[in-house]
């Protein structure tokens, strides 16, 4: 025996300054309130944004959306349901229970069709920690209360469904088959029972529908497809296809006239799988109260995007409630409760009853073959007429062009797929080749670069040599060149020499010597004096001019002077000759290496006092170089080496398994620390490492006659694999 319900009636109407009254009408009495919503236009869109996304690959009962829901139900039962409210609701459900009856909470919003918008599904009593519409007990309706009422259908198994499922070209995707074999499996039990028969539209169009509706009874219709709004004409569409298989947005009063004359039309069911809600506005609301005014006694739409395994599950439920006979808010709640579970997540609250009912009973079904529509009546065949014909056969042409279209795509797409790999396949194929004759080619320009990098770093080498050469002998390059001159030019040059030599003898000897002077001057500045500027030939300090400005340190200008005077100009081209005999012994004694033993005070001190006594021996000399920079032979200057940087193996050399020494000339400061650095030969793989490294160098300063010179010597760093 199937429930029967008291009504529970909430009428709201709207005041001043967006407030609400509501008009209460229950078994317990009558009773009023106002209310302001609980929520903002934001706080709703961000609810429906959590809880519209039904798809999602995990779901908990007792997750973040079960939450908000709870949160969002409990705000809106209690702006309802307070101080008088929520008593006469307790009291109705006592008295309801207390006669085996539930109590159908009626929804009448038609003064405030903006509320209509609102899941009020969701209505959650947190004292009772409950849904009210999970409950057979307490369904929730959206109620239309019209002049003419609507009595139940006296009707026998089977209820025939007339499914129309709608997929416009031009809209996304809808798997019609695919819908049409879940229905059909979700009501497989039904079907094969006799209890519920159904009936698919061979074509979605408007059309099809009211040939349809001229023919043999049918009791539900159930719409498969997309929904929307009309902002012009303000009212909800259902998207049906037109002759071409495009979309034809269908109001839902002009649906609701199509059905209007089909008077065994109880139900209808819109399931619009693939449209989702996602703001305040609800596209069926519309639709569903066009219907109740055309005598559709009951509308079931989903305001919330469905899933196929949850509306597969809501079909069989509900269908199987209707055709036990229970009323249609009882079976709306028994699908719910089979999809309140943490599979569904919220979807229980996706379907949305609106009734004009006041019995809620669609259906007094009778025995079969009793009075009525008996299960022996065979279906009658669709009428055809010419342009349902025309219809179906545009439709058959379009599918087979979308068809002949997307395999036209696949194969082009095949080809380019292939194009794709073959050209893939012939880059990485010449890209092998040029790698190939790059590893080929590497060693042999390796090699080229190499014997010219030692070429020029070789020509450089002995270019700088020549160039110093040329700068150490200076004022001798004029006279060797006036050789040439005929001989009796060379007779005449040397008597006018020699009588000048004769008339101005004392003033040429301190002239000559002026630079020494001037050094002295500048060593003891109480006892010096300016003299004349110096010829070309002595035009920088020598190593005669250093020990002299000592020897005038230590006993006075007057001994300086004495030996300016005692001294003999014919010395100072054999001071020249000896530093040029010693300057070529020191270069082939370079032998220096990366790995030197450190240096010890025995060999500097002994260098420094060999050097100091060839520069007393041998007077002072105007080569400028020989008093602020010497050359020192490798193995000795080694000896004086305090800091040490190993060099680093160059990553690239050891790949190319390449080794050998790399030779540099450089140049230490007074202070001890390498000044320049000059490459003689080397691999150029190797030289910027053995550069860096030698830079780093510190060695102990030079002494001459006291003083730290400039020293000229020679490095080479060996690179060994095997180290």
């Amino acid at each position: 025996m199937s429930l029967q319900y008291d009504d529970f009636d909430l009428q709201i109407t709207p005041l001043p300054g967006g407030k609400y009254r509501v008009h209460l009408n229950a078994p317990s009495g009558q009773s009023s309130g106002d209310f302001l919503l609980p929520f903002t236009d934001v706080d709703f869109g961000n609810f429906l944004g959590r809880i519209g996304q039904v798809r999602r690959g995990t779901r908990r009962s007792d997750g973040p959306e079960l939450n908000a829901a709870k949160e969002f139900g409990g705000k809106l039962f209690n702006a309802i349901f307070s101080g008088e409210m929520i008593a006469q609701l307790r009291s109705s459900v006592e008295q309801s229970l207390d006669r085996d009856r539930g109590l159908r909470i009626r929804l009448r919003l038609t003064d405030a069709p903006e509320l209509a918008d609102l899941p009020w599904e969701f209505l959650y009593d947190a004292a009772q920690n409950h849904f009210l519409t999970t409950s057979i007990e307490t369904p929730v309706v959206r109620f239309l209360d019209l002049p003419q009422r609507i009595t139940p259908l006296r009707a026998s198994l089977p209820l025939r469904v007339l499914v129309m499922i709608a997929g416009p070209r031009n809209l996304k995707r809808l798997d019609a088959e695919g819908e049409w074999a879940r229905l059909q499996d979700a009501l497989g039990d039904l079907l094969r029972s006799g209890q519920i028969v159904l009936e698919r539209l061979p074509a979605a169009t408007l059309n099809a529908l009211r040939l349809r509706a001229r023919g043999a009874p049918f009791h539900i219709f159930h719409f498969i497809g997309h929904g929307g709004f009309d902002q012009q004409a303000q009212d909800g569409v259902l998207q049906f296809e037109d002759e071409m298989g495009m979309s034809h947005p269908v109001r839902g009063e002009l649906l609701g006239m199509q059905l209007h004359d089909h008077r065994s039309l109880r139900l209808a069911v819109l399931n619009a799988c693939e449209g989702a809600r996602s703001s305040r506005r609800d596209p069926f609301s519309g639709v569903a109260q066009s219907l109740l005014q055309q005598r559709v006694p009951a509308v079931i739409a989903m305001q919330f995007e469905i899933s196929d395994l949850a509306a597969k599950t809501f079909a069989r439920e509900f269908y199987c409630a209707i055709a036990e006979g229970n009323p249609v808010d009882a079976a709306v709640c028994e699908s719910r409760k089979a999809l309140f579970n943490e599979e569904f997540g919220q979807e229980w609250a996706t379907p949305v009853l609106y009734m004009r009912s006041h019995e809620g009973m669609l259906f007094e079904l009778a025995p079969t073959g009793a009075a009525g529509i008996s299960s022996s009546v065979p279906t009658p065949e669709v009428p055809r007429s010419g342009e349902h014909v025309v219809g179906e056969a545009a439709r058959k042409a379009a599918e087979l062009a979308e068809a002949t279209r997307a395999a036209e795509a696949a194969a082009a797409a095949a080809d380019r797929e292939r194009a794709t790999t073959e050209r893939a396949a012939k880059e990485r194929t010449e890209l092998a080749r040029i790698e190939s004759a790059k590893a080929d080619a590497d060693p042999r320009r390796l090699e080229a670069e190499t014997a010219a990098a030692a070429e020029r770093e070789l020509a450089a080498r002995e270019a700088e040599r020549a160039a110093r050469a040329r700068k150490s002998q200076g004022g001798v390059e004029p006279a060797a060149r006036k050789v040439a001159f005929p001989v009796w030019q060379a007779g005449a040059g040397v008597v006018i020499f020699a009588l000048l030599f004769a008339l101005s003898w004392h003033h040429l000897r301190p002239h000559s010597y002026s630079d020494e002077e001037s050094e002295a001057g500048a060593a003891n500045s109480s006892q010096a004096a300016p003299v004349a500027s110096a010829s070309p030939e002595h035009s920088g300090p020598t190593n005669g001019a250093a020990n002299k400005s000592t020897a005038s340190a230590n006993h006075g200008d007057g001994e300086h002077q004495k030996q300016s005077r005692d001294a003999e100009p014919g010395n100072a081209p054999k001071q020249r000759s000896d530093a040029g005999a010693t300057k070529p012994a020191s270069v082939s004694a370079d032998t220096g290496s990366s790995i030197a033993a450190p240096a010890g005070p025995a060999a500097s001190n002994g260098t420094v006092a060999d050097l100091s006594r060839t520069d007393v021996a041998s007077s002072s000399a105007p080569n400028a170089n020989a008093a602020t920079r010497i050359r020192v032979s490798a193995t000795d200057q080694e000896a004086k080496l305090l800091s040490r940087v190993t060099p680093v193996y160059p990553p690239l050399a050891v790949q190319a398994r390449i080794a050998g020494a790399v030779v540099l000339d450089i140049v230490i400061a007074k202070n001890g620390k390498v000044e320049s650095v000059a490459v003689v030969s080397g691999h150029p793989l190797l030289l910027e490492s053995a550069m860096d490294a030698v830079k780093q160098r510190v060695y102990q300063p030079t002494l001459v006659n006291g003083r730290a010179v400039e020293v000229d010597t020679r490095v080479t760093v060996v690179y060994s694999l095997n180290r």
